[in-house]
């Protein structure tokens, strides 16, 4: 029964979302210069997200193959389920994603006509679309995990009834002499059934999020920096002047890397963290055998239950803003707010009963991690902080000043989230002292889980950066009124702090998640040798004793460092690939504008899709050599070092990878912050050397927060994932 009220939780959230988008939903007049603007936006995000699911649905049918035929060669072929879930992981990942694309398109135009009427209507205006992309979004999400938790829970019966009888005949004749030499260890063979199933879920969602995300980021910087630098320099054209062929593809960008693509990379992370919190309860247990199977569906429902119910409380603190308009409740205060209410329920869960009082405690713990995040993001970004000034002043005696007093303030700024990853880990295990290495595990996996599970507010705040970005550019696009300039550029300097947020929350939680990976590898291999009849039956605390994971083995030291390497490898490809588009950019503007005279007349403007078409295309082709490379490493990594090596090659990417990440995404936001404010402030704009000399910086950063940090998490989890459902077959 409670898995039914979860699945109609998310329905219920989507039912809202919908409801607000068709409120805040106007006609897209293109007859109009904003809606003329906005249908070429609206059919290049279409088409960027239809190329992306074809791309992702062949992607999906090669892994298909890889790992039926990588189960069938180690003699695993009994599990007919991972096929299946992986293709219900892909197509929910590919139904959020047009969600999300078609109401933040289409109520950016909503947005716009706001802007024009009063500053309260379009802040209410702006809420509404952050919150029904949001709230539709995070709908899907929760009916997704009920379902597909539903369907694992098929799992719980008897091994034997539900696989050797119901299923084939056939696979009780081959496998039998296997199934009946661990007929006292069902409960061992249902964890490994359910964690295959869950990591094949997670896959398939991550295969879209991958194209999404790492073509998007890759294809949204080479418009972004490339389009602005020519027009500024070669042309003396604004950001945003319909003149640059690179002006709307820019703002096709922000819609596929800021909405869709880092919507999808939170989608993934939860969706991760649950099913791993699901799979480290499952492996605490020393039998299933004596529980029925609502007991152990009840146990899978934990952390479902915990997301559901702090998803809630952040869906209705943001509705309750929106419906009495509070001008005072900004990110800070909602997120603030949402963790002391989900603190409040887990005490209040503890006082009656319902949860564990270390369950209560783990959710206090990723809380106060929460808002710790939230606070330094302030501290660090805000337009109106000192940090941001001091980069400011900085600039106005050279550019490498203020190059390295953005880096200074990065560098103080990613203390907090470091000690917040620390946190996560450490207390876990203080909690579970005694209780063994997978409950630990089981902890750290319930704490990411209380991070974020705010996720109507987290959800929403890639789309206040991206629509607060756009809405800026279409106003300089058809040159509004003076007022309606100043306020659309106020709200851009404002969004970038919650769209920071955003990605740091990515970062931490999809980092620290991947340490789930080196458990589930060890399994894995404990499983795949009890097949072979080459172990006994040990749990996985014993497998990892066996183990030599001391720095005294040079495969874990070679491990490592290759670890280290792999992510110097991923970000120099990053940067390479937004390097050379941006060459490609370059031709295709200096071409349009010396070939199409009507241009600077306005009797005619430039090909944008010609520009979307071959910058998208580039960016994919990327985007295949960087997920190649990856997977070659991640094979190669196997073959150089063995398990051990492996573990550690993936500790050296998490850890390497995580302060990489941080700093790239504080040190952009940063200068980009610093940008906006001397656009803004009189006093800064007429210094034009200054500001020059931080146009040159924000272009680096941008590079750096919208491409290296936010796309380094999901290249080391694609790679450890095909570590641990690959790497066994190589090893044997």
């Amino acid at each position: 029964m409670l898995d039914w009220i979860i699945f109609g939780c998310g329905a219920g959230c989507l039912i809202i979302g919908l409801w607000l988008y068709r409120s805040l939903k106007c006609v897209l007049d293109i007859q109009k210069p904003a809606g003329m603007l906005m249908s070429y936006v609206n059919s290049g995000a279409k088409e960027i997200s239809a190329r992306n699911s074809k791309r992702a649905l062949v992607a999906l049918v090669i892994f298909m193959v890889v790992i039926v035929g990588s189960q069938m060669a180690m003699g695993e072929s009994h599990n007919v389920f991972v096929p299946i879930v992986m293709v219900m992981g892909t197509i929910a990942a590919i139904m959020t994603s047009y969600f999300m694309s078609e109401i933040s398109t289409q109520g950016l135009v909503a947005v716009y006509e706001a802007l024009k009427e009063s500053e309260s209507f379009f802040m209410r205006q702006m809420g509404k679309l952050a919150a029904s992309v949001s709230l539709v979004s995070l709908g899907i999400l929760i009916m997704v995990s009920a379902l597909s938790l539903k369907m694992v829970s098929f799992f719980s019966g008897s091994v034997e009834a539900t696989l050797l009888r119901t299923i084939s005949p056939l696979l009780k004749e081959i496998h039998w002499a296997h199934y009946t030499g661990y007929a006292t260890h069902f409960h061992h063979f249902q964890i490994i059934e359910i964690t295959v199933v869950l990591l094949a879920f997670c896959l398939g969602t991550t295969i879209y999020t991958v194209s999404v995300r790492l073509s998007g980021s890759i294809y949204a910087k080479i418009v972004d920096v490339f389009s602005d630098s020519v027009g500024r320099t070669e042309y003396d054209l604004l950001e945003d002047d319909l003149r640059n062929p690179g002006s709307i593809p820019d703002l096709v960008g922000d819609q596929v890397s800021n909405v869709m693509g880092m919507g999808m990379v939170i989608y993934e992370c939860i969706l991760f963290c649950i099913a791993a919190a699901n799979v480290l309860r499952m492996m605490t247990l020393n039998s299933l055998a004596d529980l029925t199977q609502p007991q152990v569906l009840s146990m899978l429902l934990e952390p479902l239950l915990l997301f559901v119910v702090g998803s809630m409380i952040s869906a209705v603190i943001l509705l309750a803003k929106l419906w009495c308009n509070f001008k005072s409740w900004g990110i800070r205060t909602l997120m603030v707010m949402s963790y002391l209410a989900l603190i409040l329920g887990a005490f209040l869960g503890e006082y009656f009963g319902i949860l564990m009082p270390s369950f209560s405690w783990l959710v206090v713990t990723g809380s106060f991690i929460g808002m710790a995040l939230t606070l330094n993001n302030h501290w660090a970004t805000s337009v109106k902080g000192g940090r941001v000034q001091f980069v400011i002043g900085s600039f106005g005696s050279s550019a490498v000043s203020g190059f390295l007093s953005g880096a200074l303030v990065a560098v103080g700024a990613i203390i907090v989230p470091i000690l917040g990853v620390v946190t996560a880990v450490v207390v876990p295990f203080l909690l579970t002292e005694g209780q063994g290495l997978t409950a630990g595990f089981h902890g750290v996996a319930l704490v990411l889980v209380a991070l974020l599970s705010p996720a109507g507010l987290v959800m929403s705040l890639g789309t206040l950066g991206a629509v607060s970005d756009n809405v800026r550019g279409i106003s300089e696009m058809v040159m509004d009124s003076e007022e309606s300039l100043i306020r659309s550029r106020e709200q851009d300097a404002n969004g970038t702090e919650p769209s920071i947020l955003l990605k740091t929350f990515a970062i931490v939680s999809g980092m620290t998640s991947c340490l789930f990976l080196l458990v589930f590898l060890g399994r894995r291999l404990m499983y795949h040798l009890m097949m072979r009849g080459s172990v006994e039956h040990r749990i996985v605390e014993d497998l990892f004793d066996d183990l030599n994971l001391t720095l005294m083995n040079p495969h874990v030291i070679g491990g490592l460092i290759w670890g280290c390497l792999i992510i110097v490898i991923f970000t120099g490809l990053l940067i390479a690939a937004v390097r050379s588009g941006g060459v490609i950019l370059t031709e295709q503007i200096r071409d349009q504008m010396a070939n199409k005279s009507g241009i600077w007349t306005g009797e005619s403007l430039p090909d944008y899709h010609e520009v979307i078409e071959r910058i998208h295309g580039y960016s994919h082709r990327w985007m295949r050599g960087v997920l190649g490379t990856m997977v070659v490493m991640s094979f190669s990594t196997v073959w150089l070092f063995g398990v051990e090596g492996s573990m550690a090659t993936l500790m050296g990417a998490i850890v390497a990878g995580l302060f990489v990440s941080l700093f790239s995404n504080y040190v952009g936001g940063i200068w980009r912050n610093a940008k906006k404010v001397m656009e803004i402030s009189p006093e800064h704009a007429a210094d034009s050397n200054a500001y020059s000399a931080c146009v040159f910086v924000d272009g680096i950063g941008d590079i750096l927060k919208d491409t290296v940090a936010p796309t380094l998490y999901i290249l080391v989890k694609m790679m450890g994932i095909i570590i641990v459902l690959f790497g066994v077959l190589a090893l044997s």
